[in-house]
């Protein structure tokens, strides 16, 4: 028996939750729900009302917003309320999970029946898959269970299981949810987590009821074989600083328990996938993606409400009347009204009224500073911004996103989500008695963020090079050609890459008239489109 290590996650949840809000943005950021398995404590310090004395008060409202030294709680109140959030953190998650999983070739005929609605709430299993890798580049790493309904399913055959809706299903694991993780030489023998991650009603408790799911691996104890399986657990947790949130979760008293399936051969249910992984951590630990660039949207948007805190409250010109009899400045205690009829006296002597005008240049600086960190957040990303040559790039809007070192991340990533794919699939087959040896999952080698101008612009110029190319990939760059130019569905398409296929793919020796008559429209087509992308007319002879 090796030595284990027991990993809770306490310490690091609550930046778990901070980086979601950021991801989702909108009232998520604005009003920040604490994690199922988290501490809700918050201090700051504050003034009483409008006086000055100083206070320290334990939050009843989580905020990303930082108070001003001094800033009175109805000043920073009416702040909060004003302040926007510029989410740059989504495109960034959006951008890889989609590029990475947007063109993945599967093989998965035996499992075909039971991926069209893989978690039990309507979702196929390539849309649980570009999840999985949203969350991962926004965590680090998630989880995945397949579970299944406890029933005995030994005496029914694979179409009776589908028709009583007994089948295995899909369950992504939010790493907040994670009560703890136990290892043994990289192996994970015990994985426990609790049902919901988040909870909109924990910012003002310390306690929470819970269901605690717990998976443990068949283990060798000092030499014995320790059988494993699965527990469900419910019950209060303290959510009260300092607690260990593990050990208060694993008194929880057991409402249901039962062996491993002997599909399993003696393993948990469970998969991680990470858009990096912390090599340092023995148990699973993920690097995220977007941590640099959360920190980078908090910045903007406390600096854009200060910018917005100076235009409301010194944005207009005002009257500044000097007086002597108290040094240049207006009596407090004097209400005076000026209008038609009535005027305000001062003293020549202290210097003559005159208006302000308040400068601009402390909002213009916040201004260049916000956009200088949202151009720095996106290259930490492993994204830039370059001028669009088909707007007016002098004045300095028209931006978009182009690819930095993005392409060489996207790429390690994508080996980490094939991996993982693979091995949840084939778990699943396991799980359902399917043939696992048929499931094979492939990745694209060149992963580019997906623009239609230049997947119309490569197709078009590999068709017209002088180079040759099979018949396999020229209908492949004529389907590219089709995505980018027309609005179809992924059936349009297939159904129209089928008819790409029976035209490049035929063979000529016994292809009818009609087939090469579309062969040699396509080629010619193809020919002309390339050229009128080039600039040039096509030439017409009169033979």
């Amino acid at each position: 028996h090796s030595m284990s290590t027991r990993e809770t996650y306490d310490a690091v949840r609550e930046h778990w939750r901070y980086l979601r809000d950021a991801y989702l943005g909108g009232r998520y950021w604005a009003t920040p729900s604490a994690t199922t398995l988290g501490n809700t404590a918050l201090t700051w310090q504050t003034l009483d009302g409008e006086s000055d004395r100083p206070v320290f008060a334990t939050a009843s409202r989580l905020s990303y917003l930082v108070a001003h030294e001094g800033e009175s709680d109805r000043r920073y109140d009416v702040r909060r309320a004003l302040a926007s959030y510029v989410n740059i953190v989504s495109p960034v998650v959006k951008a890889y999970a989609e590029g990475v999983t947007s063109r993945v070739t599967r093989a998965t005929e035996e499992l075909d029946a039971y991926l069209e609605d893989v978690d039990r709430r309507g979702s196929a299993w390539g849309e649980v898959a570009e999840s999985a890798a949203a969350w991962a580049c926004v965590y680090g790493m998630v989880a995945t269970v397949v579970d299944a309904p406890n029933v005995d399913t030994s005496a029914l055959t694979e179409a009776q299981r589908i028709e009583a809706g007994i089948a295995p299903y899909v369950v992504t694991v939010h790493p907040p949810a994670w009560a703890w993780v136990e290892c043994e030489d990289g192996r994970v023998v015990e994985f426990a987590y609790v049902s919901s991650p988040y909870r909109s009603d924990l910012s003002t408790t310390n306690e929470a009821d819970v269901e605690l799911r717990v998976w443990r691996a068949d283990r060798v104890i000092e030499g014995v074989l320790v059988a494993g399986g699965w527990e469900v657990r419910q019950g209060n947790v303290s959510l009260r600083a300092g607690d260990s949130l593990g050990s208060s979760a694993s008194g929880l008293p057991v409402v249901s328990s039962g062996p491993l399936p002997p599909a399993l051969r003696g393993e948990i249910p469970v998969t991680f996938v990470a858009y990096e992984r912390d090599q340092s951590s023995d148990c699973p630990m993920g690097i995220s993606l977007i941590a640099d660039t959360a920190d980078a949207s908090r910045v903007i948007y406390n600096a854009l409400s200060w910018a917005m805190e100076v235009n409301r409250l010194a944005a207009f010109p005002f009257l500044s009347i000097p007086l002597k009899s108290t040094g240049g400045a207006l009596d407090q205690s004097t209400a005076a009204k000026i209008g038609p009829g009535q005027a305000l006296g001062f003293d020549s002597g202290a210097g003559s009224p005159q208006w302000v005008e308040p400068s601009g240049t402390s909002q213009r600086e916040l201004r260049e500073h916000c956009v200088f960190t949202f151009q720095w957040a996106m290259r930490c990303a492993g994204l830039e911004l370059a001028a669009d040559s088909s707007a007016q790039v002098q004045s300095g809007e028209a931006l978009r996103i182009r690819s930095r070192d993005f392409e060489s991340r996207a790429l390690r990533f994508a080996r980490n989500m094939q991996r993982w794919e693979t091995a949840t699939l084939k778990l699943f087959a396991r799980m359902a008695g399917a043939d696992e040896s048929a499931i094979a999952v492939t990745y694209p080698k060149r992963i580019t963020m997906a623009d239609p101008a230049e997947d119309l612009a490569r197709a078009l110029t590999m068709l017209a090079a002088p180079v040759e190319v099979g018949p396999k990939a020229r209908a492949m760059l004529v389907r590219q050609a089709l995505d980018a130019t027309l609005s179809l569905s992924d059936a349009e398409l297939s159904e129209r890459y089928a008819e790409l296929e029976a035209i490049y793919l035929g063979d000529m020796a016994t292809a009818d008239a009609k087939q090469s008559v579309e062969r040699l429209r396509a080629t010619n087509e193809a020919r002309g489109l390339a050229m009128v992308a080039d600039g040039d007319k096509p030439q017409v002879s009169n033979g």
